[in-house]
């Protein structure tokens, strides 16, 4: 096992213990058969706090990383420092313009265009 120290937002300590386990612990994108190694490109759309980015860059890639909400990219920035991750403050979608995020405390995964 290794350590990873990662920064996160306030309240989403629980959030990111989740996705850290999903993704170092128990491999959730290896066992479902992505496959990445050294020189890939893996573009990661709403890459919150950077953990999917870390564990891509970890395997050798570069690593374009965009997250629209403010708190979760900070962490992002900080937490793929040093590493060979672009990360991008804006969101992707198929038309250009702005929209309003709905973000939730302690689980900046789960923000939204369409609350319910």
């Amino acid at each position: 096992k290794r350590c990873l120290s990662i920064h996160i937002p306030r309240g989403d300590a629980a959030s990111a213990r989740y996705l850290a386990r999903e993704i170092f612990e128990y491999q959730c994108y290896a066992t479902q058969g992505l496959e990445v190694t050294k020189g890939d490109t893996v573009v990661d759309v709403g890459a919150n706090i950077g953990l999917f980015s870390i564990w891509a860059s970890d395997l050798g890639a570069r690593v374009l990383a965009f997250e629209p909400q403010q708190d979760a990219y900070q962490a992002l920035v900080k937490n793929c420092g040093g590493r060979d991750v672009v990360a991008r403050r804006v969101a992707i979608g198929r038309d250009p313009g702005e929209a309003l995020i709905t973000s939730y405390r302690g689980a900046s995964g789960l923000g939204t265009l369409k609350p319910s």
